[in-house]
């Protein structure tokens, strides 16, 4: 996913969610919980919030927060604080959207449910 300032990206890479600088091709951090491997995520249309879901069946909300400069000698690691969890019973999260306020965040399931999940409690 670009990001609007098109200067990086985020994408899956080894079940964990990259954040990509695109110029370089560098990866400037990942989004990896021990035994948490991601199976998909979203970006909120404010770009503030991360969502993704686990294998594990959680979805996990993040805030992005600053983006590292890569141009820097030592760039800053990436590194989100995530501000809620919510679980899924006896099915995985396979697609999420959140909605254009990024107060809710949608899940298609596995069992072909949607759930929606409130965002603003934690944020």
């Amino acid at each position: 996913m670009l990001l609007k300032d098109s200067r990086f990206a985020f994408g899956l890479k080894d079940e964990a969610v990259a954040l990509i600088h695109l110029d370089s091709a560098r990866v400037l951090g990942k989004l990896a919980e021990e035994n948490e491997p991601v199976v998909t995520f979203a970006v909120s249309a404010n770009q503030q919030i991360l969502v993704t879901a686990t294998k594990n069946y959680a979805i996990k909300a993040y805030r992005i927060g600053d983006l590292p400069d890569p141009g820097a000698e030592l760039p800053t690691p990436w590194q989100p604080q995530n501000f809620q969890t919510f679980r899924l019973v006896g099915c995985l999260g396979l697609e999420l959207s959140v909605d254009p306020s990024s107060r809710f965040v949608a899940v298609g399931t596995s069992d072909s449910q949607i759930k929606v999940f409130d965002l603003s409690k934690g944020f």
